[in-house]
């Protein structure tokens, strides 16, 4: 991994042969966005902006300055997690997620820019590991919390 730029649909799609299918790709991701957050549209707003982050960080070519986009689900992360907590302490899967997401995201980019096989690749895993779980755990917040709005 020599390129610029990791995690996005169109390197994916062209390492695997399918660049004919970056506009179809590019639509679905995005319809996909657009009518989840119409389902979720009563929740809290920062975990739309958290998984907003992190489609729009996986959609495009984004280089390595764009995970600054990725402080947005952390963000819905810690407060999600601090509602729920209350007055005590954040739930230990919460706190190391995110820690473990600012520990990646803190990581020198140098490691995939410069330096020599595996630290590219292990870099770009543990980055698209991390905001998979981001996802996975506003998804399933915002979903929750949509549920208990709607009374079902």
């Amino acid at each position: 991994i020599k390129s610029r730029g990791l995690g996005d649909v169109y390197k994916r799609q062209t390492h695997a042969g399918l660049s004919q299918w970056n506009a179809v790709a590019s639509l679905l991701w995005i319809s996909c966005l657009t009518i989840w957050i119409y389902r979720v549209r009563r929740v809290d707003l920062w975990l739309i902006f958290g998984v907003t982050a992190l489609v729009a960080r996986t959609w495009a070519y984004h280089g390595v300055y764009d995970d600054m986009l990725i402080i947005f689900p952390v963000i819905a992360v810690f407060r999600h997690s601090r509602a729920l907590a209350g007055d005590g302490p954040i739930d230990r899967s919460s706190l190391l997620l995110l820690l473990g997401s600012i520990f990646v995201m803190a990581l020198p980019a140098r490691l995939f820019y410069f330096w020599e096989s595996p630290w590219p690749v292990l870099f770009a895993i543990s980055h698209l590991f991390f905001w998979a779980l981001l996802m996975i755990y506003l998804v399933i917040a915002a979903e929750r919390q949509n549920r208990d709005i709607r009374g079902t």
